[in-house]
Formats: structure tokens, C-alpha cells, sequence
């Protein structure tokens, strides 16, 4: 017995843990019991306890091999739900053993809240959690690119990450031609993955990568083109051959005038987030949004308070609201509710970050001739802001960074009326300089110029501006030949809630109609100089 508490005390990571499945005693409805876990570590340490997924008919439990017998109804679908749980048993236990696992270690991973079998895992389960929907979304795909190099098609094993590992990947990534800066972003990705899985005891080391991968030595120096002229969008727009490339340079400008939005903050959007939204408010141009970017979710940024421009952004909106309808009819769950002004899809870019990723970057490939990627819409929003010398501290309140050095030194709330009017005569100044309606025209009217569009989406063209885009309706949709391929879409059509309006705001309503007609009638005469291009 002395002998024991010696071999205990000198090695503590032995003291004995257990991991036990246990028959709940409590019988469900359906006359089946509970399959529960114990996990303990002594008898001064209180078991951790947690319910499993699986339910049996608890008669035909066999205790000793931790299974159901062959009596069991569906005895062969339970044993390989039990085997799952057993098989992360015993990888618990050599991790324990070799004083790698804590107790809480050992629950987490036996419950399946963290996954410790390869890096796939451990970033779906642990780093999730702790990453913004930018950063995790980031590494994934980064994973995914470099399982795709390396030949990889299931998860990448933390055991396969060595030297030789790294000098493949380096040299596959240089004889596709990737930059140096590419390379790195690579390796970067990968080892902080590894950083943390060191830190969590998963890896007993980190394996060194070459210094020639470090450096992106090899890789291809290219020109950084990461500011985008409105002569390049009017380019894009009038070589679009299709809806789908339209709508590619439609979203990298609606990235641009909602102030260099990224992807995952554009699916985001929603109507909920509109501040107090009236008819009068929209007359007059002042619909603004107050958007928590996803890229500052965990930190303690404000949410962006973004103008929504009646003539800008609104439409600009609205059409690709309309143009995902067309492309995606086949692909209801992904299209945003019609009475949602904002939302454009409908899924979390968190959770469905392959879908994501994979949507936005065929964006970018589409868009890559022109420089114009899916991320340089914000960089090209800053630089305008440079050049037309708006102040630093305005810079960093109109792209969200609110929490740098210099903003926070400068001012302590960005909402007062001063601040909301300061921020929003830039975020205006930036749109006029960038030619950003006149964007939004060409846009529409180069929607015109596509065939087998519903009228609803592409509107008349000859003569009848007052059927354009901007006043669509279900009406409209009837007049289709494809209305049964939509009809879906316009089952929660409902029209817009005026409010009971005073004789001036009602005037001011019918200016804004003519100002509206104006602007379709300006489609219209911009559509010949689009469709022959």
C-alpha cells in the first residue's frame, strides 16, 4: 500500500481515471434507457457525467464488452454508435496516460464538444469557438487548399505534418506559380493551427518549417493590385456575358458603397438591423443600418452605422436580391425572404463556410482579369478616403476599426448627430468620387441587355420606363413565361407600408417617385450604349 501512494504522488498524471458507459435508470416514453458516460479520476475528484445519443432496451446491455446483444431490436446500428464512443475512449486514455489529456480534456473530447483526431477536427471543434466568422473561415480554406495540393481527400492527420510534409507542399505551391505572399499566408495558417493544438496538448511538438517556406522563397513577385478604378467596374459590367458575371461585379460594388463589407458581412445583412426605418426617412435619404461586422464580433467594436443611399445602395440592393431568385430558383434554401429589403441569402457563413467559400470565391475568379477581388473592395474604399484627405480618425470609424489607437484617443462616442453627419458626408464624398450611381445605372441597364430574364428582374426597355427594375411588382411576374418557375418566391409578397403620411411628406413623396423616374428613364437611355458594347 506504501508502495502505491509513492508511485501516485511521484506520478501524478497515473492516478487513476476511468471512463465508464452507465444505464440511466430513468426509462424513457418509448420503454428504452439512456446510454450515459462517467468519466472519474479518483474518489476526491467529483465524475463528470453526460448523456449520449443512443437509447436501448436496457436488458440486452452486455456490461462486460460495453455493448447490446444480438436480441437487441437494431442491435447491429447501436454497437457501431457505442463503437464510436469506445474508440474515443481509447484514444483518451493513451493521451492520458502519456500526460497529454487533462480530466476536462477527456469529457470534452469523449462528448464530442472538442475533436482532437486531426486538424480538420480540431479546427471545426476548438479553434471555432475562439475565431471570428472571418479568421475561421480564412484558415478552413486554407486547409481545404492545401489538402487539395497535397492530394489529400480526407482529413489531414496532425501525425503527417513533418519536415518532408512541408517541403512537398512548398514545392507543389511554387510550381503552380502561387506569390510569395500566398505561400507564406500558408504557412502562417498551418502553424498557428499547430500552435494551438501544441498548446492544447494535442502534439508533443511542433514540427519546424523550412525557412525557404517561411519566406515564400521561389514564389511569384506580382503586381499588388489592390485598388480598383471605376473605369475598371464600367469595364467588368459591359463585358458581362451572363447574369452570373453580373452579378459578380454587383456584389464586389455593393461591397465597396456599404463601406468595404466583406462576404460573410454582406450575407449578414438584414432588415432587423435597419435603425427605426420610416417611409418619410427613405424620402429623404436617410435609412442607415447598424451592422456588427463579423470580423469584430469578439472584440469590443461598435457596430458600423452604415447609410443605406435611396439611389445608390437601395436599388443596387434590390437588384441582387432579385438576380440570386434567377440564379439560385433551384436552391430555396438559400434565397432571403422577399419582405427582407436586406437579406440577399439565407444560410450562416459560419457554419456553411465551405458553401460560403466556395460561392464567394467563384465571385473572384470571374473578377480576377479585372483585379478585382472579393477583399480589395475595401481597400479600394480606404485609398479613395485617402485621396480625398478624410481625416484618419473618420477613416477608421467608416471601416469599423473603432478600437484603434488612434480613434479611441480622438473620440469617445462615434453616434452623436456630428459624428453620424461627419461619417456619413465622407462615406457620400467617397460614393460621388468612385461615380458609384452611375455604376449602379450601367448595372441596370446592362440587366436589360440579358435574354431569358423574368420581366420582373430586367424590366421593359422600350418606352415604358415606369415597368422597369425599380417599380417590379407581382404583377409584373405574371407577365412571364416562366412565372410557375418563381411563383415560389412571391408567396409573402406584400407592398410597402407607406405609413399615413401629412400632405408635405406626401409631396415630398411624389418628388421622390419623379426623382425615381428619373432615374429609370436614365436606364433606359443608357441601355443602347450597354447592349453594344
Amino acid at each position: 500500500m506504501l508502495y502505491t501512494s509513492i508511485i501516485i504522488v511521484v506520478h501524478i498524471n497515473y492516478t487513476p481515471m476511468r471512463i465508464a458507459f452507465e444505464i440511466n435508470s430513468r426509462q424513457n416514453k418509448d420503454g428504452r434507457n439512456n446510454v450515459r458516460i462517467r468519466v472519474s479520476n479518483g474518489r476526491n475528484v467529483t465524475p463528470i457525467k453526460f448523456s449520449t445519443p443512443i437509447n436501448i432496451y436496457k436488458e440486452y446491455w452486455d456490461k462486460k464488452d460495453e455493448r447490446v446483444t444480438n436480441q437487441h431490436i437494431e442491435f447491429a446500428l447501436v454497437n457501431r454508435a457505442l463503437k464510436v464512443f469506445k474508440e474515443r475512449k481509447e484514444y483518451c486514455m493513451a493521451k492520458w496516460e502519456g500526460g497529454q489529456f487533462t480530466i476536462r480534456n477527456v469529457a470534452n473530447y469523449m462528448e464530442g464538444v472538442t475533436d482532437y483526431s486531426s486538424l480538420d477536427a480540431f479546427v471545426s471543434t476548438v479553434l471555432k469557438r475562439r475565431m471570428t466568422d472571418v479568421s475561421f473561415t480564412d484558415v478552413s480554406q486554407k486547409l481545404n487548399i492545401i489538402k487539395g495540393h497535397m492530394g489529400i481527400r480526407g482529413e489531414l492527420q496532425f501525425k503527417e505534418i513533418n519536415r518532408n510534409f512541408y517541403y512537398e507542399l512548398w514545392e507543389k505551391l511554387v510550381a503552380k506559380g502561387l506569390s510569395k505572399n500566398s505561400i507564406k499566408s500558408y504557412s502562417i495558417a498551418i502553424g498557428s493551427v499547430l500552435k494551438q493544438a501544441y498548446d492544447e496538448g494535442v502534439i508533443q511538438e511542433i514540427p519546424r518549417r523550412p525557412k525557404e517556406f517561411t519566406s515564400g522563397k521561389g514564389g511569384v513577385k506580382r503586381k499588388d493590385k489592390t485598388t480598383v478604378t471605376p473605369e475598371i467596374v464600367e469595364q467588368a459590367i459591359k463585358e458581362a456575358k451572363n447574369i452570373s458575371q453580373w452579378q459578380s461585379v454587383g456584389f464586389w460594388l455593393l461591397e465597396f458603397c456599404m463601406r468595404g463589407l466583406y462576404p460573410a458581412d454582406i450575407v449578414k445583412m438584414t432588415e432587423a438591423n435597419l435603425d427605426v426605418p420610416t417611409a418619410l426617412k427613405r424620402i429623404k435619404n436617410e435609412i442607415f443600418i447598424e451592422h456588427p461586422r463579423s470580423k469584430s464580433q469578439h472584440t469590443e467594436n461598435e457596430d458600423m452605422y452604415i447609410h443605406i443611399d435611396n439611389m445608390i445602395t437601395e436599388p443596387l440592393i434590390d437588384m441582387l436580391k432579385m438576380s440570386v431568385v434567377k440564379t439560385h430558383h433551384n436552391r430555396r434554401d438559400i434565397v432571403a425572404d422577399v419582405n427582407d429589403s436586406l437579406k440577399i441569402f439565407d444560410y450562416n457563413p459560419t457554419q456553411d463556410y465551405k458553401k460560403h467559400n466556395s460561392r464567394w470565391a467563384l465571385h473572384t475568379r470571374r473578377l480576377r482579369k479585372y483585379g478585382m477581388t472579393m477583399k480589395n473592395a475595401r481597400k479600394t474604399f480606404l485609398t479613395y478616403a485617402k485621396e480625398l484627405s478624410i481625416d484618419e480618425d473618420t477613416r477608421l470609424i467608416l471601416v469599423g476599426r473603432k478600437n484603434d489607437p488612434i480613434f479611441s484617443s480622438s473620440y469617445d462616442n462615434n453616434r452623436t448627430k456630428t459624428m453620424v453627419d461627419k461619417v456619413t458626408k465622407a462615406h457620400k464624398s467617397i460614393l460621388t468620387a468612385f461615380e458609384a450611381q452611375r455604376l449602379v445605372y450601367l448595372l441596370m441597364a446592362k440587366l436589360m441587355t440579358f435574354n431569358n430574364n423574368p420581366k420582373w428582374l430586367g424590366g421593359e426597355v422600350k418606352g415604358k420606363p415606369d415597368t422597369a427594375i425599380a417599380n417590379s411588382g407581382k404583377e409584373l411576374i405574371k407577365l412571364h413565361p416562366d412565372y410557375m418557375k418563381y411563383k415560389w418566391y412571391w408567396r409573402n409578397w406584400i407592398k410597402e407600408d407607406l405609413y399615413s403620411l401629412t400632405k408635405t411628406e406626401e409631396k415630398q413623396l411624389q418628388q421622390f417617385k419623379k426623382q425615381k423616374s428619373k432615374a429609370v428613364a436614365r436606364v433606359v437611355e443608357m441601355y443602347p450604349k450597354v447592349a453594344t458594347a
